[in-house]
């Protein structure tokens, strides 16, 4: 279906449908519903000043489609988490503030695969935990890829990711992981970002990082 999605779309005109039709979808209204062609050159506007416009308009200049779209219910073609949100955010009309940090997660399918990256980019003058932050989440990335060899374990990922987190004084998130990707948007392996902590005991280890859902069986069937 992405493949198809795409192919549809390599035309101006391809776009312009495909905004009509996805703007009644998410509720927001067509541009052409409205009767003032002032508020039809206002949205527009709207749109192509957009990180979610952008994107997908250069990912269907390239014949591919972006990921995210759709997937799962989610209504725009890219991620973009500013300050607290850890990851998956979603694009809305808020502008960027001095002193705001925001990530763009972008991923796209082409040719039966898909790929993706991301940036965090500092938006003017971000205070000095905000730069140790990322500078941190950087060297936490950096030192991960160079852990990673043939015959390594999955675990030194995260756990290289973790020790470096913590000795700079932040920690982990530990409600998201990494994934495999490739013919499937999230695949194996899972990747842990972090590790845990236990006490070896004469009566076995007690894990002390556990999160307390862990404690719980799963349903059947999950």
């Amino acid at each position: 279906m992405a493949a198809t999605g795409g192919a549809k779309l390599l035309s101006r005109a391809g776009l312009g449908g495909f905004l009509q039709r996805r703007c009644g979808l998410w509720g927001c209204g067509s541009p052409w519903g409205v009767q003032s062609q002032q508020h039809r050159q206002f949205f527009w506007r709207k749109w192509k000043s957009s990180h979610n416009f952008i994107v997908h308009q250069e990912t269907i200049r390239h014949n591919a489609y972006p990921s995210p779209l759709r997937y799962g219910g989610f209504a725009k073609s890219v991620c973009t988490s500013v300050n607290n949100v850890v990851c998956h955010g979603i694009p809305d009309t808020r502008q960027l503030q001095d002193g705001d940090i925001i990530n763009v997660d972008v991923t796209v399918y082409l040719e039966g695969y898909h790929g993706d990256t991301s940036e965090t980019f500092l938006i003017g003058c971000v205070d000095e935990v905000g730069r140790k932050l990322v500078k941190t989440a950087m060297k936490c990335r950096d030192e991960a890829i160079a852990a990673c060899k043939p015959g390594a374990p999955l675990c030194v990922i995260g756990n290289t990711i973790s020790d470096i987190a913590h000795s700079n004084g932040f920690h982990v998130c530990p409600y998201f992981i990494g994934h495999g990707i490739g013919y499937y948007f999230h695949c194996h392996p899972e990747i842990w970002h972090h590790d845990h902590t236990v006490i070896i005991t004469s009566d076995g280890v007690d894990i002390l990082t556990k999160l307390p859902e862990e404690d719980e069986p799963s349903p059947i069937g999950v």
